[in-house]
């Protein structure tokens, strides 16, 4: 039996964006093993190749697009009804982090975080409302910089926070139609998208020195609450968000 059974996960079909590393892939490879029907979904074609390699080849399909193209949510809707004929679940775990202090910050940065992070996930739930199943459940990827502010990160903890507001706006709204809508919040996690701020001297041991827990979270340690969000356990949670993070924001 698999270590990630619970109530109904055999029976999801799920669209999961940022498929190629990180949470996203530690989130496929859990699902897969617990017999979930999987589109992924990344701009990575290479990573999400590596990614689906070692799932069941039968119930795993691949999209590689840019989520801050418009047409990516059609796209994807197109694919996973095309190889599945069904979306049960929508997995929102790609994300954008491109550190900048205030003066530094160029228009792109503001324009690619926006995009990947608030208006990606809000087109793709647009898109996939009409298609999914009844009972159906959505899941967006928020951050501890969802509740705390960082220097050098003004635009991501912004585009963080909305994407929680988001998750809280659409689960009221959808609530009532039978589907659930909840959010994770990871921490600091040893994944692609820190590398650059990683390699930054001393800054890694600094992050290290602010958690209760003495360490950061590693990608297969979110994968937990996004199971157990999309199960048949979580029946009556809507609009929650389950915040993975040693404890950063509990002090």
């Amino acid at each position: 039996m698999s270590r990630w059974t619970m109530p109904g996960i055999d029976e999801r079909t799920v669209i999961v964006t940022g498929a190629a590393s990180g949470i996203g892939a530690a989130t496929a490879s859990a699902l897969s093993e617990a017999g979930s029907r999987l589109l992924l979904v990344d701009r990575d074609a290479d990573g999400l190749e590596r990614t689906a390699a070692g799932l069941d080849a039968d119930r795993v399909a691949t999209l590689a697009v840019d989520l801050a193209d418009r047409d990516a949510a059609r796209q994807i809707v197109d694919a996973a009804l095309a190889a599945f004929g069904e979306i049960t679940t929508v997995l929102h775990i790609a994300g954008a982090f491109m550190p900048a202090y205030i003066p530094d910050a160029t228009p792109e940065q503001l324009e690619v975080q926006l995009q990947v992070n608030v208006a990606a996930p809000f087109w793709l739930t647009r898109a996939v409302l009409p298609h999914l199943s009844p009972g159906g459940q959505i899941v967006f990827c928020g951050s501890t910089s969802s509740f705390v502010g960082s220097a050098g990160g003004v635009v991501y903890c912004a585009t963080k926070g909305a994407v929680l507001m988001l998750m809280r706006a659409v689960a009221v709204e959808l609530a009532p139609q039978g589907f659930r809508v909840n959010a994770i919040a990871p921490g600091t996690t040893r994944t692609p998208i820190n590398d650059e701020i990683f390699a930054i001297p001393g800054h890694l041991d600094g992050v290290i020195r602010s958690i209760p827990d003495g360490r950061i979270a590693e990608a297969h340690e979110h994968v937990g609450a996004i199971v157990y969000l999309i199960s048949d356990l979580a029946a009556h949670v809507h609009g929650h968000t389950i915040v993975i993070d040693g404890g950063l924001i509990a002090k």
